[in-house]
């Protein structure tokens, strides 16, 4: 009881947040700052969401779940550094950053198929075994491929790190030293990395 109240808090907390933007947003108006906060704070919730099945260790859910996962765990930094985008650059340079959700698209699409073409056999075998225990040799077929397609995710989630945090330091950095260069007074303007 005590890993299902602890596994969880995260998501909700994430999910509460998710709603209070989007309150905040039906109240106040548009604003693409807050929405690309919401969009993140949701990916987080689905992260998580995640985490609490696969700790909980709910098996007829980890399907779902897991495809779930698999998509929210590569999107989250990309919507990470959108939203930074979003703070520090024009609504052009916007439009271009969300190509960046397409690995993330492009792997839980491939865990969802993978998962629907599984037999009950394999989805137990990979379940229970490959997936607790992450020992990608002891499965057949489908199970494998999962495996690789896993070890791929990680791959890409590490690559993807390294790229947002450059990438997001460089940008704030460089709207920093606009504000300084344009106001007087920068108290409140600036973003901290």
């Amino acid at each position: 009881m005590a890993t299902l109240i602890f596994s969880s808090l995260p998501m909700f907390a994430c999910g509460f947040w998710t709603v209070m933007i989007a309150c905040n947003l039906y109240i106040d108006g548009r604003n693409r700052g807050r929405m690309m906060l919401m969009l993140f704070m949701a990916m987080a919730t689905l992260l998580y969401a995640g985490h609490c099945v696969f700790l909980n260790r709910f098996y007829s859910d980890m399907p779902l779940f897991d495809s779930l996962y698999s998509f929210a765990n590569l999107a989250v930094y990309p919507m990470f550094y959108i939203y930074i985008v979003s703070m520090t650059s024009p609504e052009s340079q916007l439009r271009r950053t969300w190509w960046y959700l397409i690995p993330s698209a492009v792997i839980g699409a491939m865990v969802s198929t993978i998962y629907i073409m599984m037999s009950s056999h394999d989805l137990e075998t990979f379940v229970r075994i490959v997936s607790y225990n992450e020992d990608f040799g002891s499965g057949t077929g489908l199970c494998q491929v999962m495996g690789y397609v896993r070890l791929a995710a990680k791959i890409i989630f590490t690559i993807e790190v390294v790229m947002v945090l450059v990438a997001g330091s460089h940008k704030i950095s460089s709207y920093n030293k606009s504000i300084k260069a344009y106001y007087a007074d920068t108290e409140g303007k600036e973003l901290t990395i």
